[in-house]
């Protein structure tokens, strides 16, 4: 079935509403890219219990990632997991709302999968291959901006901070989370998360891209 998808003039974008996320056309540069990347993730192969359902593609058009990466183009894919029908009795993870974001660079054709979870270490090697730099507030929130498109995250409300010349830490968020409780005593720590970022001396090239989780703020609380 979504293998057919190809064959349409477009493919809707996800979610429709979104006004980011272009139909992708027959005509557009990269539909044969757009076409084997959805052959990918749709064909799981005949001895995998799990397949694919994917929910809808899309070509992202937003001004901060387009900026930051003028040579790029970016396709968005969502999908969810399924168990086939011949696998029923299987014992096996089933996982939904995945995606990735696939980006080609015009001229070379190289290709580049960001998936939207995990470390992120894919988009550190973005930022390199296209030359981006970081060298005040301004350069921060477009780095910032540009992934949170890029991996459909709401995340640009979050804190930027610059720690030194050359470094900087994108995208904090923190919480508290209790580690251990016996005896009507909880102990809790404070989880800290963001992006460490490191600049070149100089030309202010980001160097380094690194997921960050530290630890802190141990403290005791009574609960009874």
């Amino acid at each position: 079935m979504f293998l057919c998808l190809s064959a349409f003039a477009e493919i809707l974008p996800f979610p429709p509403q979104d006004p980011s996320l272009l139909p992708i056309g027959a005509n557009d540069r990269n539909r044969k890219i757009v076409d084997d990347e959805i052959a990918r993730i749709t064909n799981t192969g005949d001895s995998n219990p799990v397949g694919n359902t994917l929910e809808a593609a899309g070509k992202l058009d937003e001004k901060s990632a387009l900026t930051l990466f003028p040579k790029w183009d970016f396709y968005v894919f969502k999908y969810s997991n399924y168990l086939k029908k011949e696998f029923e009795e299987a014992a096996v993870h089933l996982a939904g709302g995945l995606g990735h974001t696939v980006a080609v660079e015009r001229g070379t054709g190289a290709i580049l999968r960001l998936g939207h979870y995990g470390n992120h270490e894919a988009y550190g090697d973005l930022l390199k291959r296209a030359g981006a730099v970081l060298r005040d507030t301004k350069d921060a929130r477009l780095v910032w901006d540009a992934f949170c498109a890029i991996h459909c995250k709401s995340w640009k409300g979050y804190p930027l901070q610059q720690i030194s010349e050359h470094e900087w830490r994108l995208g904090i968020y923190s919480y508290d989370q209790t580690v251990s409780e016996t005896g009507g005593v909880r102990t809790i720590v404070k989880r800290s998360h963001y992006f460490l970022v490191a600049t070149e001396a100089g030309s202010g090239a980001i160097s380094t891209w690194k997921s960050i989780v530290e630890t802190s703020d141990r403290r005791i609380e009574q609960t009874r």
